[in-house]
C-alpha cells in the first residue's frame, strides 16, 4: 500500500492538471492517506502530495482512451445495435448491482435513495472550496446546526445526509462499492466524507466560545481501531454571507487523537465577504492545520473570531474523509468501481452522515454534481 505510484502513468490516466491539483490540495495533510475512488487499483494521496498504492494502468492509454476502446468492443459485440451513450456511461451500476447481489446476498443499496444532485455555488475565487451539505436538491439542503456551546452531531437520518440503511445483523458493516457521477464543470473534485460534528457561531463576536458537543463516530484514541480519531479534520464554512471585513479565526482549540486537550489550531485567515456555503479559509485549503505531530481532531472545544465587526454566521465542522472523486471532463458520467477492490473499499460507519465537500475549485463557477453512489454490506 505504501509503494510509490509512477507519476507519468497517473498523469496519463487522469491528466496532468488533475494530478497536480490533487497533489497540491493534500500538501500538509496530517491524516492517513485518502483513497482516490476514480482510479482502478488501490491509489491513495498522501500528506506530502505524493501518491502510493497499486496502479497498473496508464502505461499507454488514458482513462478516456480505455473507455473508448471498451465502447468499440461493445459495438462490435452487439453488431448493428446502436449503443446509447447514456446507457454506456451508466452501465456500471447494473453490473455492480448484480455482482454485489451474488457476493453479499442482495444487500447493495443506493445512498440518498439514488439520483443524487448537489447544486453548488460560485465560491468567489479559484482555489476556494464549497460545503455542499447546505445546498440541494438531493439530499435536500441541511439545516444550520445548533449554536455554541452544544452544536449538533449529525447522523444518516439528518436532513442533508445521504441516508442509507445500517446493516443487520450488527456483525456486518457497510462498504463503499462505487458510483456513477458527473460534474457540470470540468477539472473539479469532491470528497465523500462522514460529517461528524457541526456548531454554529456568530461571526460578530471576538470573545472565546466553549464548545461542549462530542462526536460519536471516529472517537477512539487507539491507533489501528476502525473508529480511530486520526484523520478527523476541521473546516469552517459561511452559513450566511459574511461582512466584508478582514478577520481571522484564532485561539480555536481542540482535543487531539491522543486525548490531549487544549491544543490550539494555528490562526486561520478568513475571507472578507465570504459567500454562503463557501469555506471561510485561505484559497487552496480544505482542512484546518493542527499542532505539529497531531493527526486528528477528537473534539472541537473552543472557537473565536479575531474581530467583532464581521456580520453573519459561520459553522465549524469536523469530518472524516472516505474518498475522492475527480472529473477531468464536464457532463460525462464517470464510473467509480470499488467492487473489484473490496479489500480496499472504504468502510462506512453505522449512522454515518455522508456528505460531499468540493475541493479547491478550478474555476469560479457554480458546479452541479449528479449521479448515484452505492454501497453494500459485508
Amino acid at each position: 500500500m505504501n509503494k510509490p505510484i509512477h507519476s507519468a502513468r497517473l498523469e496519463r490516466w487522469l491528466g496532468k492538471e488533475r494530478v497536480e491539483a490533487l497533489s497540491s490540495n493534500f500538501r500538509g495533510w496530517y491524516g492517513p492517506p485518502v483513497v482516490l475512488l476514480d482510479i482502478p487499483g488501490g491509489v491513495r494521496v498522501n500528506g506530502d502530495g505524493d501518491f502510493s498504492g497499486t496502479f497498473e494502468r496508464g502505461a499507454f492509454m488514458s482513462a478516456m482512451d480505455t473507455l473508448e476502446v471498451h465502447a468499440k468492443r461493445l459495438t462490435r459485440r452487439f453488431g448493428a445495435m446502436r449503443l446509447d451513450p447514456a446507457t454506456l456511461q451508466m452501465g456500471g451500476f447494473t453490473s455492480i448491482s448484480n455482482a454485489l447481489s451474488s457476493l453479499s446476498g442482495g444487500s447493495g443499496q443506493l445512498f440518498a435513495g439514488g439520483n443524487i444532485q448537489k447544486v453548488g455555488i460560485a465560491p468567489g475565487a479559484v482555489g476556494d472550496c464549497v460545503d455542499l451539505f447546505y445546498v440541494g436538491n438531493n439530499p435536500g439542503a441541511g439545516a444550520a446546526p445548533a449554536a455554541v456551546p452544544g452544536g449538533t452531531v449529525p447522523t444518516n437520518a439528518t436532513t442533508g445526509a445521504m441516508n442509507f440503511n445500517s446493516p443487520a445483523p450488527t456483525n456486518q458493516f457497510t462498504m463503499l462499492i462505487g458510483a456513477d457521477m458527473q460534474s457540470s464543470v470540468a477539472a473539479m473534485s469532491v470528497m465523500l466524507y462522514d460529517r461528524l460534528f457541526s456548531v454554529l457561531q456568530t461571526a460578530s463576536s471576538s470573545t472565546t466560545h466553549a464548545v461542549t458537543g462530542v462526536q460519536t463516530r471516529y472517537n477512539s484514541t487507539t491507533q489501528g481501531q476502525m473508529n480511530y480519531a486520526g484523520g478527523n479534520f476541521m473546516f469552517i464554512s459561511a452559513q450566511s454571507t459574511l461582512g466584508a471585513v478582514s478577520h481571522n479565526w484564532t485561539v480555536c482549540q481542540y482535543t487531539n487523537q491522543a486525548n490531549t486537550a487544549a491544543q490550539s489550531f494555528p490562526s486561520i485567515t478568513g475571507t472578507s465577504g465570504c459567500v454562503a456555503d463557501a469555506l471561510d479559509m485561505p484559497a487552496g485549503q480544505w482542512f484546518a492545520p493542527l499542532v505539529s505531530g497531531d493527526t486528528g481532531v477528537l473534539q472541537l472545544t473552543q472557537t473565536q473570531c479575531s474581530v467583532a465587526t464581521v456580520t453573519g454566521n459561520a459553522t465549524f465542522n469536523v469530518g472524516h474523509p472516505i474518498g475522492i472523486m475527480s472529473f477531468p471532463l464536464a457532463n460525462f458520467v464517470y464510473p467509480f468501481d470499488w467492487l473489484t477492490n473490496r479489500s480496499l473499499a472504504p468502510r462506512i460507519m453505522d449512522g454515518a452522515c455522508l456528505a460531499l465537500l468540493q475541493l479547491p475549485v478550478s474555476a469560479n463557477s457554480a458546479t452541479t454534481f449528479t449521479g448515484n453512489i452505492y454501497g453494500g454490506q459485508q
